[in-house]
């Protein structure tokens, strides 16, 4: 049987602090101000308050830059009381450039699943950060290293594991 050692994650960006949620808002504000617009001003104004919007979250982003509050599972739920790292119902925080050695040796079959999460309390739920597969044809190749990602939360951690 097969078993993946988990060797290093190393985090090249943490979850960006303006999820869909913060996008949202910022496009209602813009769009609730068009009708103090009159029909002339407003093409102009809307047009602007769009060309505006990544700068807004650009700055958002910079002010909310949270790290992670990070836990590993080996499921795709995203509840911490699974937590394979670092513990059940705990979190770390990481931020950009920060690498750490979570010591986890998983036995498996034929593949095992490693999900990255962001704990953002019981009433927002947790935000996948990316997942890496781990397969039993890489037994015996080495140190390997995938990238978990997730585009939505913007985030990106480098998973180095071998299978022994």
């Amino acid at each position: 049987m097969p078993t993946a050692t988990v060797q290093t994650i190393y985090c090249v960006q943490p979850a960006t602090g303006t999820d869909f949620g913060v996008n949202q808002a910022v496009i209602d504000a813009i769009m609730s101000l068009t009708p103090q617009f009159t029909q002339n001003d407003f093409a102009s104004n809307l047009l602007h308050g769009i060309r505006s919007l990544p700068s807004i979250l650009g700055a958002i982003d910079a002010i909310r830059a949270d790290p992670d509050n990070l836990f590993i599972t080996t499921g795709t739920e995203g509840n911490v009381d699974d937590a394979v790292w670092p513990s059940p119902g705990n979190t770390r925080e990481v931020n950009a450039d920060q690498s750490f050695e979570p010591g986890l040796v998983l036995p498996f079959e034929y593949s095992q699943n490693l999900s990255l999460w962001d704990e953002d309390g019981p009433l927002n739920g947790n935000d996948p950060l990316g997942s890496v597969t781990m397969t039993a044809d890489e037994q015996g190749t080495g140190e390997i290293a995938k990238i978990a990602r997730s585009d939505i939360e913007g985030s990106a951690y480098y998973v180095i594991y071998r299978v022994d």
